[in-house]
């Protein structure tokens, strides 16, 4: 005779066991601790519940004695272990290698063991790693590249900046067609600015909402000397253009008689960042650094931004930012040109 037992429910969120010989347990979500697992109790509802269950992907569940294993073999295995580890120090760039062995997932989803690296605000395991979209940006400067969107990604934002007007278009290609573009006078996006025209001085960079200020010229030269002209003011955020020249006498020569002159040169036109919107002028953006800005003599930099680009898991995005740098950042709630801030 053959005596069949309750399980037993799951601790600390766990799932619960099976009923008898022949029910598997119920696996555990990994969206952070919640409910235990009820048990199987009976024949009519033999199985184990999952434990801290969200409705999402769950996995470790144990096996009864008669369920083929992956590899074909019929045996019974115990539940799986689950670890959590928070505050793990890495660098941008940086690769994980990420291991899994075969186990019983606890849904449709099949078999497979599940690892999941959550980053952003105060989220940490176990009390608060959310289903929540994941938060994240990905900067690129001076080179032409890809970009394969992360698991858990459906939408992002991004802003492009050429270095300065003489640089190379800037911009990012998805599924064959030009998302965005930072170019002067060919920008692509929802919104942006061109940058300054140089009169000497250099232009202002591109704003998120208007145009560089332009570059001064120089007053008209008198007994051999001239005044710089001051460049005009950024507009939407962008760089004050840079002044002219100037060039003022500066007392006798060393024998001749005739007078030395001082020359002051031209000024560069003002930057921007890509961290969103700032003042017009000169703006340094503390998180991701200043540019834009064209050298005396040298066009600004146009900027272009655009919200919502519907992106999948997976999906690789040509990068071209060999004349500057493109910003991409995802996460509920962060959009240019005003909520773009690091994370």
């Amino acid at each position: 005779m053959v005596t069949y037992y309750p399980g037993l429910a799951g601790a600390g969120g766990g799932g619960g066991g099976g009923w008898g010989g022949d029910a598997a347990g119920g696996g555990v979500g990994i969206y952070g601790q919640g409910a235990n697992g009820a048990p199987g109790t009976s024949s009519s509802d033999p199985k184990g519940k999952a434990g801290s269950d969200t409705g999402l992907l769950r996995a470790g569940a144990g096996t009864p004695h008669n369920y083929p294993s992956v590899a074909g073999t019929v045996y019974s295995k115990h539940g799986g272990n689950l670890r959590y580890r928070n505050a793990v120090p890495v660098s941008p760039g940086e690769t994980l290698t990420i291991t899994l062995d075969y186990w019983i997932r606890d849904n449709a989803a099949g078999y497979g063991a599940i690892v999941r690296i959550l980053w952003g605000g105060a989220r940490s395991f176990p009390s608060n790693a959310p289903a929540t979209n994941p938060l994240g940006q990905v900067v690129f400067a001076d080179a032409n590249t890809s970009w394969t969107v992360p698991a858990g990604i459906t939408s992002v934002s991004m802003c492009a900046q050429q270095r300065d007007g003489s640089w190379p278009a800037v911009y990012v290609v998805a599924a064959g067609s030009t998302v965005l573009r930072a170019q002067n006078e060919a920008r692509i996006g929802d919104g942006g600015g061109d940058g300054g025209i140089s009169n000497g001085g250099g232009g202002g960079a591109g704003g998120y909402e208007g145009n560089g200020g332009y570059g001064g010229g120089s007053s008209t030269p008198n007994d051999g000397e001239w005044t710089g002209l001051p460049g005009g003011a950024g507009q939407g955020g962008g760089g004050n253009g840079g002044s002219g020249s100037s060039r003022y006498k500066g007392g006798a020569s060393w024998g001749g008689g005739s007078s030395n002159y001082i020359d002051y040169p031209s000024s560069p036109g003002g930057n921007t960042g890509l961290s969103g919107r700032n003042a017009s002028g000169t703006y340094t953006d503390p998180i991701e650094g200043d540019s834009g800005g064209g050298p005396p003599a040298v066009r600004g930099g146009a900027l272009a931004w655009r919200n919502n680009v519907a992106v999948t898991p997976g999906q690789v995005l040509s990068i071209y930012a060999a004349g500057g740098r493109i910003r991409i950042i995802w996460g509920a709630g962060r959009s240019y040109p005003n909520n773009a801030l690091k994370v």
